[in-house]
């Protein structure tokens, strides 16, 4: 892990748990956002000490959720680092419903939150939902394998990347066991095994990538403007597309 890695996955949570520990055990409660505009008279609406504890605690949560994800993520392990990445958005909106019992400003004389409060509460949750929703949607897209066809002189890759090669413009056609080493990814999806987009190869360069590592062999196909590696989802359908694009 070169220095680069190792600064995105300390340093994240270093910062947040070095906030954790000044707002709930050093009382620097103008770290709160909100809280640090809020007018003197509303202030005095706040307990901001009980306030200060769950912001603190929250930092805390935080900075492991994001230790453990971002490390399991340089771990090769990107499935199970983003869902413990996701794990922030629960934590950020229990935090967020139970931060109004501290804020009497969000509150009537009878005890109950304010209508606007509710809906500005809401709206937050609403778009905090959302984001882990797409996030998941992204994650089920990456899994899925690619649609890959070849009918009529043409190879189809369906979907996000793909394109489609008809047979005179395709150069070269290898089967290959193993891939060349990965250096990074470009712009594309990671998932587990599953590659899916632009890739950078070692001592090749700049490559598309539709494959499941766990399935090898692998078809390299080359064109004009591109080298693309792809394989199917089973090695004998793998083999016999090579076999069909061979001349």
């Amino acid at each position: 892990m070169d220095l680069v890695n190792i600064l995105l996955l300390i340093l994240p949570s270093a910062v947040l748990a070095g906030i954790g520990y000044l707002v709930r055990f050093r009382k620097a409660y103008w770290l709160i956002s909100g809280y640090n505009t809020m007018s003197a008279e509303k202030k005095q609406k706040v307990d901001v000490a009980g306030l200060g504890k769950l912001m603190g605690n929250m930092c805390f949560a935080l900075a492991a959720i994001f230790f453990v994800g971002f490390a399991l993520l340089f771990l090769e392990q990107p499935l199970a680092g983003l869902v413990f990445l996701g794990a922030s958005v629960p934590v950020i909106i229990y935090v967020l419903i139970a931060a109004q019992k501290y804020d009497g400003n969000t509150r009537r004389e009878s005890g109950q939150m304010k209508t606007g409060a509710k809906v500005a509460v809401g709206a937050i949750i609403l778009f905090l939902l959302l984001i882990l929703g797409f996030a998941g949607y992204m994650i089920a897209q990456g899994m899925k394998p690619a649609s890959i066809t070849w009918e009529n002189d043409t190879l189809t890759i369906a979907g996000s990347y793909g394109l489609a090669i008809p047979r005179a413009e395709i150069k070269r056609a290898d089967l290959i066991d193993a891939l060349p080493e990965i250096q990074r990814r470009t712009n594309g999806s990671a998932v587990g095994d599953r590659l899916r987009g632009h890739f950078q190869l070692k001592d090749i360069g700049a490559v598309l990538l539709f494959v499941d590592r766990s399935k090898p062999p692998f078809l390299m196909i080359e064109t004009n403007t591109a080298r693309i590696y792809l394989n199917l989802e089973t090695p004998e359908k793998t083999r016999q597309l090579f076999a069909e694009l061979k001349p």
